[in-house]
């Protein structure tokens, strides 16, 4: 059942029009409209889209816990937390795969993350301070990758300079 449901979310999000008008306009907002989308009717079906993709995610998380409570004050943070840094991890592996296939790596990977934590006997509230640090260094690194790539070619050249000139 997972894997038709991860096949129907990767058809939807490559190949259907919605999905494309979605990252165009996500794109661009200017240059969407100018070549002719509507984008309010586009943003209302993906809205929907949302929608209906999170009605599955609550009876998955209903079918998963088997209860439904009510929660006080914050304790909903690190749900919420949880799938943001899995969209953020997602959008940082968006050039290398595509975005479904990258958001479900972010989401596999925090859980690991969270689940590492509690095998480690560290209590479960630090598991959002130990989340919250990985985020910080996850997107310094996704931010200054660049730069990083730029180091590594730079020491790749000096090493070459040093060994064909014998510095």
């Amino acid at each position: 059942f997972v894997a038709a449901a991860l096949a129907g979310i990767y058809v939807i999000w490559k190949k259907s029009l919605v999905a494309s008008h979605i990252r165009t306009i996500g794109s661009n907002r200017i240059r969407a409209e100018l070549s002719g989308i509507d984008i309010k009717k586009a943003e209302f079906k993906a809205i929907m889209m949302g929608s209906i993709f999170m009605g599955f995610s609550a009876v998955f998380f209903l079918t998963n816990s088997g209860l439904v409570q009510p929660v006080l004050n914050m304790a909903s943070m690190s749900l919420c937390f949880d799938a943001m840094i899995a969209v953020f991890i997602g959008m940082s592996l968006q050039r290398y795969i595509s975005m479904p296939i990258a958001i479900i790596i972010g989401v596999f990977t925090i859980k690991m993350l969270g689940t590492g934590i509690l095998s480690l006997g560290i209590p479960s509230y630090m598991q959002n301070v130990f989340t919250g640090v990985f985020l910080i260094i996850f997107m310094g690194i996704s931010i200054n990758q660049n730069k990083i790539f730029e180091i590594r070619e730079n020491k790749k050249r000096a090493k070459q300079i040093k060994e064909k000139y014998g510095f």
